[in-house]
């Protein structure tokens, strides 16, 4: 069993909803990159322990999940870069 890294799971989902409120209460956009780079780091701790849980019963579908949320959370990053 992976129970080491099964922690990142939750520290995850929390940093990814903490980046999120940041996103929404931002007045400049400084609040608004400091929230988007949070958030990208919460999506992928969030998949960090999602892996480690299917790490066991499937692997592949692990290493597909962490590889969709680094995808995503450079989207997310470039989508801020050109909002900025």
């Amino acid at each position: 069993m992976n129970e080491g890294r099964s922690w990142l799971f939750y520290i995850g989902i929390t940093v990814a909803v903490l980046g999120l409120i940041m996103l929404l209460l931002a007045q400049a956009p400084l609040g608004f990159y400091v929230g988007t780079i949070v958030t990208c780091v919460g999506l992928v701790l969030f998949s960090m322990g999602l892996r480690s849980r299917l790490k066991e019963k499937n692997p592949t579908l692990g290493n597909i999940v962490l590889l969709g949320s680094v995808g995503a959370a450079f989207v997310l990053a470039y989508l801020a870069y050109i909002a900025g």
